[in-house]
């Protein structure tokens, strides 16, 4: 099998993986959703921790602890990726897998934005129009729903700040990863300490959960060690038009098997962003076989 075939494999089963995940903690509906994020940021560092026997990872480690603004960027990446996921099992815990699915897709256009805006990359025209196709969904929600889809826009903010401030710390997955867990780790410690004193945590006493617990460390760390061996094998924007996959599961399992409701105004937004996907992804493939027909002349 070659690489671009493997590539396109691991990255199909990483955002399969990714958008299955609400399956995974609603097995753990029954534990207040900070107590799961804790748990999720911790078994996260500590199934990542083996890297540093490695000496790759641990000169990698070294090189970001040791240079002040990359630390201080890779704490910020820690914060918002741990508000992120506190958000992201919050929102499902109550239901809100629509609006989930919808963040997710809004959330690669506005990265985009944030780049070009903050980090002065150039911003295509079809990117310009997908990102005001997008916009006008959620004005659309607003007016014609009589609602801001603010836990949607939250998650793709959040999401879309850590993707932007995670490419400024310029490190690889794994030592991203691992530094952003043990930097929210006392975060997470604190929470337990917290519900602990509240007999909210109820690890130990039914080892079903406690096993479902200890499981979001490799439910955090497994799509993303795929993708990261998919990016190693395929070009970034082919990798792009995948993304796609997570947030359209999330949404199928939302409506089938949780049973949660589109309305008119979240349909009509879904067609909108879908069509600005389309917009945005047509211009991305144009522009790579043009960048390829070049490198060929």
């Amino acid at each position: 099998m070659n690489g671009q075939k493997t590539g396109n494999i691991l990255a199909v089963t990483a955002y399969l993986v990714w958008g299955a995940l609400p399956l995974y903690w609603a097995l753990l509906d029954s534990v207040p959703p900070l107590v799961v994020l804790a748990f999720r940021v911790l078994c996260s560092m500590l199934l990542l921790a083996p890297i540093l026997l490695f000496a790759k990872w641990r000169g990698e480690i070294k090189r970001v602890l040791t240079d002040r603004r990359k630390m201080l960027k890779a704490v910020a990446a820690g914060l918002l990726v741990f508000f992120n996921w506190g958000l992201f099992i919050w929102g499902l815990e109550q239901g809100m897998h629509v609006q989930v699915s919808f963040g997710y897709y809004f959330s690669p256009l506005l990265q985009v934005v944030m780049g070009a805006l903050l980090l002065k990359e150039r911003m295509h025209a079809t990117t310009a129009v997908a990102f005001a196709m997008a916009l006008l969904a959620v004005i659309y929600q607003m007016i014609s729903g009589g609602f801001f889809p603010w836990f949607a826009i939250a998650l793709a903010v959040t999401f879309s700040a850590y993707g932007l401030v995670k490419k400024l710390v310029d490190t690889d997955s794994y030592t991203g990863l691992f530094l952003e867990t043990m930097f929210t780790a006392p975060l997470a410690a604190a929470i337990l300490v917290v519900y602990g004193m509240g007999s909210g945590i109820v690890f130990g006493q039914d080892w079903a959960t406690s096993l479902l617990l200890i499981g979001a460390g490799p439910a955090t760390a497994l799509p993303l060690i795929l993708f990261s061996a998919a990016a190693r094998r395929i070009p970034l924007t082919s990798l792009g038009f995948f993304q796609y996959l997570s947030p359209t599961l999330t949404l199928v399992l939302g409506v089938t098997v949780f049973q949660k409701p589109v309305s008119p105004a979240e349909l009509v937004g879904f067609i909108v962003v879908w069509a600005a996907l389309i917009i945005y992804s047509a211009g991305a493939m144009y522009r790579m076989r043009k960048s390829r027909a070049l490198e060929r002349a």
